[in-house]
């Protein structure tokens, strides 16, 4: 799922399961954020006559990360079809793309719920943390009508028996009628896969539950490699 705040939905989740989370804090190391990429999403904005564009965006295109192999590859195609489904409103899918030891994560929380009412908790929260999302958009470039985003590097690549982590830069970009903006400053995001890179997942968005919910599969050792910075 190419949508931010699973640590936001998490909390609502454990809210609609009957139980109440803490208050958390996203990971900031230095000057990087650790947080899952936003997707692409189209909503409808009125239109406005200024060419003027928020502080912090560009118009100069910023050039996309090549793939140098198949798992990149398969890793940029996921990438794909993560925008689409959040774009499309495909919730099914977009948990589809969630990774699945968060659902795991959550169950440990509350072990009366059973996997699949979990996930379809999950979707139902999706609707309306999408819409309150696009509205945060909207106030960000008021003629923007989808948002998207460019990869442009892979920084740490981590592997563990079957399991890979990657750490990637991305640049938000805005689109509207006639007009491609992107974000000058780069955000970070890790993406993992169970199965040497067949298929990769969005992973959560704070410090916090980075470690707890890649800690089910992944080693301590293998997270703090792919979050540090090189």
């Amino acid at each position: 799922m190419r949508i931010s705040g699973l640590l936001f939905i998490s909390q609502i989740l454990l809210l609609s399961c009957g139980q109440n989370s803490d208050q958390k804090q996203l990971y900031q190391h230095e000057d990087n954020v650790y947080e899952v990429v936003d997707t692409v999403m189209e909503f409808t904005s009125k239109t406005h006559s200024s060419a003027a564009i928020p502080t912090g965006y560009t118009r100069i295109p910023i050039s996309g990360y090549v793939p140098q192999n198949d798992i990149e590859r398969h890793l940029m195609e996921d990438l794909k079809l993560q925008e689409d489904a959040t774009n499309n409103f495909d919730y099914k899918k977009i948990v589809s793309f969630t990774y699945p030891d968060y659902f795991k994560y959550i169950q440990t929380q509350y072990p009366n719920k059973t996997i699949q009412e979990i996930k379809k908790i999950y979707e139902e929260i999706l609707a309306q943390y999408l819409t309150e999302k696009f509205k945060r958009y909207i106030s960000v470039w008021p003629e923007a009508k989808r948002i998207g985003y460019v990869v442009t590097d892979i920084k740490n690549r981590v592997k563990e028996g079957t399991g890979l982590l990657y750490l990637y830069e991305y640049h938000t970009v805005f689109y509207s009628e006639s007009d491609t903006i992107f974000k000058k400053e780069a955000e970070y995001a890790v993406c993992a896969s169970l199965n040497n890179g067949g298929k990769w997942y969005s992973t959560a968005d704070g410090i916090e539950d980075i470690f707890r919910v890649l800690g089910i599969s992944f080693s301590k050792e293998a997270i703090d490699e792919v979050l540090t910075k090189k």
